[in-house]
Order: C-alpha cells, then sequence, then structure tokens
C-alpha cells in the first residue's frame, strides 16, 4: 500500500503568536521605527510582559532583519522602557506581576 501525501493537501501552518506584528512597506516610517511603536504600544497595554520576544521570534514574526529589530529594541531601551540582559533576553522595565507597567 502507498501513500501519497502533496503539498497543497497539507493545511497552512499556524501562526506561532497570536499578536503578529505588522509593519507597513508603504509607510515613510522606517521599519525599526513601526516596529518599536508597535512594541511600545503592547508594552504599555500589558501584552508584553516580563520578557519580551526573542530576536528569533519577533524576525519571524515580521520577516524583518535581525539588525532591524535590534534597533527598534534599541530604540526602547533608549526610552528606558526595556532593559537588555546578555544571554537571558530583552526585559520589560517596571512591570508588574500583571504586566501592566507602573508608573514611578
Amino acid at each position: 500500500m502507498s501513500v501519497s501525501l502533496e503539498i497543497r493537501d497539507l493545511p497552512p501552518p499556524k501562526s506561532r503568536r497570536r499578536n503578529a506584528v505588522k509593519i507597513d512597506s508603504a509607510s515613510p516610517d522606517h521599519a525599526y521605527v513601526q516596529l518599536a511603536e508597535l512594541l511600545r504600544q503592547r508594552i504599555l497595554s500589558g501584552d508584553i510582559a516580563p520578557r519580551l520576544p526573542s530576536l528569533t521570534d519577533l524576525t519571524g514574526e515580521t520577516h524583518l532583519a535581525v539588525g532591524t529589530v535590534r534597533r527598534a529594541i534599541e530604540v526602547l531601551a533608549c526610552e528606558r522602557l526595556v532593559q537588555r540582559v546578555p544571554g537571558r533576553g530583552t526585559f520589560v522595565i517596571n512591570s508588574d506581576s500583571t504586566g501592566r507597567r507602573r508608573d514611578d
């Protein structure tokens, strides 16, 4: 008995994240600026806490280059929204246990 399976017979892949990040290629803003804004919104709303997704996850979600994603994270680090910890990840600064950002 032989089973033949073709690519068109397979279900489409499921998105790993429910909140996929969308970058507008027609926007006059650079991609890293758009990504920083989207991540900022998700941090402030509590969608991302206590840790940002990995560079691999973010590049897969956005289809952007690693350097572009790093630059967006650098913007957030300069704004003191996140802190990068080498070998561990990037963490939201001043988030409480519910993931909401606390104002000092």
